[in-house]
């Protein structure tokens, strides 16, 4: 068993300096092809999955993936599953050729002098592990939710390897583990069938805590039975919501996206001006998550994404600009990732928020389209129930909410005690009042 064991170390090791011994070749063959400046990232990705279809263990499998991108300060780029040298070498040819007829633009750079080595989380994965917590997840399904029913789900294990090289001097290194679990589905009996949800999410440890108690998994199969009989609302009013984490991520998408490069360099960001003035609730604090099982928090312009505040206490700290949006607009680049925040914990527990809502609903899925340039929205609200009188009521079908998105931030008026960590994001649930319903 020890020689297994080290011959498998010795073979991940190998792995793993044949990966970063390909990043340095990219760069070379770059450099002489003429690249003035470049920049090369390449990954592995292993992964050990364990599936369900329809209520049922479906396929096992283990995989690897392997990826080779080649950039240069043209934006010229090219992306490789095939890494032989002589296939870098004609796609570094190919890319030379592209871009003499390309336009210049200045702002185009690759990062200068960042370097670092990150490995977090479990470095091996263990099979047993995934097939246990499948079998929790149908056990309570069964159990606890027989309604509901598991179109897909999934418990997995997933290694990464990246290394990204730029000709101004960076090196970047990662090599991150994390576990993942996801089920989704709809529940149905003879009366009818509700609409489809999902909870999911990533995590280090996956072995301390049942199944159904990460992710808000169990929370969601149980509310999916509750919504195979929905109803409408009786005419228009206004009242409260209380966004579950899902909800509040597709309101956090809106909120960075008024931040990023886009907005900034057509100029139409309405927070453009504002670092440093109250533009949310004063119960609002909004903070990196860059640490979160499973985030590799390396920017694409090849930065080190270091923790920092986005809004505190209400208060725009700072913009979302690259590399690249910087030498556009001139405002400081803000090393970044576009999905990976943390929203400050509350005082008030949810049944709490609740029971002081006369007239509202709550809110697990938004569809919307792009809010105006303004922010005015109005979204479809998905797996949702109704408030009244502070208890919550039936499940909602063919209900819209609308208002504005700037002002929908300024009308927090409670933030959860709660937060889910999924990984990729660790928010609470927030009530907002004055949101129109039809």
């Amino acid at each position: 068993m020890d020689r297994l064991c080290v011959v498998s170390h010795i073979s991940g090791v190998n792995k793993i300096m044949d990966l970063f011994k390909q990043a340095e070749l990219a760069l070379e063959v770059l450099i002489a092809q003429g690249f003035e400046d470049a920049h090369v990232s390449t990954n592995q990705t292993y992964l050990d999955e364990l599936n369900v279809e329809h209520d049922e263990p479906s396929l096992l499998r283990s995989s690897r993936q392997q990826q080779l991108k080649l950039f240069d300060n043209r934006r010229a780029s090219v992306e490789l599953s095939d890494c032989k040298d002589e296939t870098i070498r004609q796609a570094a040819a190919t890319m030379f050729v592209n871009v003499q007829t390309s336009p210049q633009d200045a702002a185009h750079a690759v990062s200068e002098q960042q370097r670092c080595e990150i490995i977090k989380g479990p470095q091996t994965g263990d099979m047993d592990l995934l097939a246990a917590k499948v079998s929790e997840l149908l056990k309570f399904r069964a159990e606890k939710s027989p309604k509901m029913h598991l179109s897909a789900a999934f418990c997995s294990y997933t290694h990464m390897l990246r290394r990204e090289v730029t000709s101004r001097g960076t090196d970047l290194r990662a090599r991150i583990g994390a576990y993942g679990l996801m089920a989704c589905g709809l529940a149905r009996d003879n009366t009818g069938s509700s609409s489809f949800d999902i909870a999911e999410g990533s995590c280090e440890d996956i072995a301390v805590l049942p199944a159904t108690e990460w992710f808000g998994i169990g929370d969601m199969l149980r509310q999916t039975e509750r919504q195979i009989r929905t109803q409408g609302i009786k005419g228009k009013f206004t009242g409260d919501v209380v966004f579950a984490p899902n909800a509040v991520a597709s309101i956090l998408t809106w909120l960075i996206g008024q931040l990023g490069d886009t907005q900034l360099i057509s100029g139409s960001s309405i927070y453009m001006n504002r670092v440093g003035e109250s533009i949310a609730s004063s119960l609002l604090s909004i903070r990196s998550h860059f640490d979160g099982a499973g985030v590799y928090p390396i920017t694409a312009d090849a930065y080190q994404a270091k923790p920092f505040t986005l809004l505190e206490s209400g208060s725009l700290q700072t913009l979302l600009p690259s590399l690249y949006g910087s030498g556009k607009t001139g405002i400081a680049h803000t090393p970044s990732l576009i999905d990976n925040w943390s929203i400050d914990a509350g005082s008030q527990p949810v049944n709490e928020m609740i029971s002081n809502i006369l007239q509202g609903a709550l809110v697990n899925r938004l569809s919307m389209g792009m809010p105006g340039s303004n922010g005015d929205f109005s979204a479809v609200i998905k797996c949702s129930f109704l408030i009244s009188d502070g208890e919550v009521g039936p499940a909602l079908s063919e209900v819209m909410i609308s208002g504005n998105m700037g002002e929908l931030l300024q009308n927090v008026v409670g933030v959860s005690a709660e937060r889910i960590d999924r990984g990729v994001n660790f928010l609470p649930w927030i009530r907002v009042a004055g949101l129109h319903f039809s």
